[in-house]
């Protein structure tokens, strides 16, 4: 994955295609959330914001941890993707879901804006 500038991002995500929102659980696992809406606020400081129910267990994680990675998935992982949509991560291991599908999941540790 390469990581590009928000004035970049900006460019190839217009119109908005669907994205996942990923957050940190309390053990140091990865929490996914499909959103459908999003857009970017600021380039200078890097602002994005994204529709999300605010009782969502995604948005309690980013209101704790006040970290958030937003990624572009590709098209032939879709099925998998709207999934995340449909299961709450507090019961769900979502990731789980992409490995048992075979596909690869790589932890990113150290996210800055």
């Amino acid at each position: 994955m390469e990581k590009i500038n928000l004035p970049k991002a900006s460019k190839i995500t217009s119109p908005n295609p669907v994205a996942i929102v990923c957050t940190q659980k309390t053990d140091g696992s990865t929490n996914l959330a499909t959103v459908s809406w999003y857009t970017y606020l600021s380039y200078n400081p890097n602002m994005i914001a994204y529709a999300m129910a605010k009782s969502s267990y995604s948005g309690e994680l980013v209101r704790e941890n006040k970290k958030v990675i937003i990624t572009i998935p590709s098209e032939n992982i879709k099925e998998i993707v709207m999934k995340c949509g449909m299961h709450s991560g507090r019961d769900t291991d979502k990731i789980s879901k992409f490995e048992n599908a075979g596909y690869s999941y790589k932890q990113y540790k150290n996210s800055s804006s």
